[in-house]
């Protein structure tokens, strides 16, 4: 089976990959692996005999010729695995994308999620509304965002929020749209909640860092967290 998994969201196509193929994979490069070579890699079982699972990465082929890849690829084994991956969009008229029907490829295309996604779910959160705030994580997480950088946003909406209560001179640094946001916000929250909230998202950060707590579990560990704090 062929796959071709493309887009600049690399998180989600990482986790496609993964997802296909949690065991061993070989990954080669387009640009250091010829196609006589690619030929051997979609026939060569491992030692216990398990079929190839193949990643081709073609993320800097620019104008490379693959036709000669493609011809490797039309005949590759039924049983091998082979990802034909980039982490830009590929166009139309990329060799690939055209031959996809010839090769009975899947295409699989993972667009980046906008910052505007991030930013709306920061804003629920810190503005108390549940409902949107867990709206707005599913989107993230069926977007496969990585969850370490949603943390890394909660923190900068703490941050921010901090600013406004403390009248910190970072706050007068802001945008006054940024300002006017984090003041609302601010608002919403005792000195001493803020306070507490930064000594919870301290513990959170070691913790999914060091392992003891799965990423995807800590963000909804800090929306309750500041949901309580309002």
């Amino acid at each position: 089976m062929i796959y071709i998994v493309h887009g600049e969201n690399v998180t989600a196509s990482r986790n496609y990959i993964i997802g296909l193929q949690k065991d061993a994979r070989q990954e080669v490069d387009i640009t250091d692996t010829s196609a006589d070579a690619l030929y051997s890699v979609c026939r060569s079982n491992d030692m216990f005999g398990a079929k190839p699972a193949v990643v081709l990465d073609v993320s800097k082929m620019g104008r490379t010729n693959a036709d000669d890849y493609v011809k490797v690829l039309s005949g590759a084994p039924a049983d091998t695995l082979m990802i034909i991956y980039s982490d830009k969009e590929l166009s139309a008229a990329n060799p690939f994308i055209k031959n996809a029907a010839m090769l009975k490829a899947r295409i699989v295309e993972n667009k980046q999620v906008a910052a505007t996604a991030v930013f709306k779910f920061v804003d629920a959160a810190f503005s108390g509304n549940r409902a949107q705030s867990y709206k707005e994580l599913r989107n993230l997480i069926v977007s496969a965002e990585d969850p370490i950088y949603i943390l890394s946003m909660l923190e900068y909406g703490l941050r921010n929020v901090a600013y406004a209560k403390f009248s910190s001179p970072e706050y007068e640094k802001a945008s006054p749209f940024v300002k006017s946001k984090a003041k609302s916000q601010s608002q919403k929250f005792p000195e001493e909640k803020i306070e507490k909230l930064f000594g919870q998202f301290y513990a959170f950060d070691l913790r999914v860092k060091t392992g003891f707590i799965p990423a995807d579990l800590v963000l909804v560990l800090a929306v309750e967290a500041i949901l309580d704090n309002v």
